[in-house]
């Protein structure tokens, strides 16, 4: 009874040291290239790469305006945030947005918000519809969350972080779900936004809306903002709530999506366990 179990320990053993030589390759070459890396990046923090990068960057912001402009930096920012990291437009402020100045200093001086010299900038695109319902429309994921989640976890996790949402404080969200450094949720959280600014960009184009011009406070709730900053002009309220619904309507399906696969990657460690268990 003893020598078939003596064999298969044998067999057992071989396969684990045959896996072992056919593991060095790999390891050495992980080995090798995290050793490239440490030093590219030591290089890399030596010379200040990064800040200057992020300093040109931040200088663009500060003075580029018109549509593709708006929409490259956008997009870093967009980028730069799903990395955890600070964007162009993340310390953009209005006393130092030369473009957000000279729109302010015409509609003071003329009274005419439509005329403004610079209609498409980070104040009247970005700020205003980019980030309407947070940074990456992360209130829209959380009101879709609301709606269609059957995960007790998730749910839990939109009822903490909603009110901080409101006022475009997401960064329990993006890290509890998570959605930094997930690549499931990089598609909706960098196309949606520009979804939102294409909306408002054409509105813009046509006259139908206002420019927001005025200085508003980045913790004002994002539906609000370009209302705001058009002085009280009620179709740029009206937009921003319909722009939220329709988020809120394009992230349900990766929700849906995200929940099966957490379902079946479940189920399949479940199965695992139970094999285990069984042997």
């Amino acid at each position: 009874m003893g020598e078939p179990e003596l064999t298969t320990d044998k067999e057992h053993n071989a396969a684990l040291f045959e896996r072992s030589f056919r593991a060095l390759l790999p390891i050495t070459f992980a080995l090798i290239g995290a050793l490239v890396i440490n030093v590219l990046l030591g290089l890399i923090y030596k010379y200040q790469v990064f800040e200057t990068i992020n300093d040109w960057l931040q200088s663009q912001a500060l003075k580029q305006s018109g549509v593709l402009p708006v929409f490259l930096l956008a997009t870093l920012t967009l980028i730069f945030s799903w990395l955890g990291l600070s964007g162009p437009y993340e310390s953009n402020t209005f006393d130092s947005d030369q473009s957000a100045l000279r729109n302010l200093n015409y509609a003071l001086t003329h009274s005419d918000l439509a005329k403004v010299p610079d209609k498409f900038n980070a104040n009247t695109l970005y700020f205003s519809f980019g980030t309407l319902s947070g940074t990456g429309a992360l209130l829209a994921l959380i009101l879709a969350l609301f709606i269609v989640s059957h995960r007790k976890n998730n749910r839990r996790l939109a009822y903490l972080t909603v009110f901080p949402g409101i006022f475009n404080a997401n960064a329990s969200f993006m890290i509890g779900l998570p959605i930094l450094f997930n690549p499931f949720y990089l598609v909706p959280f960098l196309l949606i936004p520009l979804f939102n600014m294409l909306i408002g960009a054409l509105l813009l184009a046509s006259g139908l809306i206002l420019p927001a011009v005025y200085p508003v406070l980045l913790t004002t709730p994002g539906v609000l903002y370009s209302f705001i900053g058009t002085n009280g002009a009620w179709v740029s309220l009206l937009v921003p709530l319909v722009l939220l619904i329709c988020d809120t309507c394009l992230y349900i399906p990766f929700v849906r999506f995200a929940e099966k696969i957490s379902d079946a990657m479940e189920a399949e460690q479940r199965k695992e366990g139970v094999a285990h268990e069984v042997k």
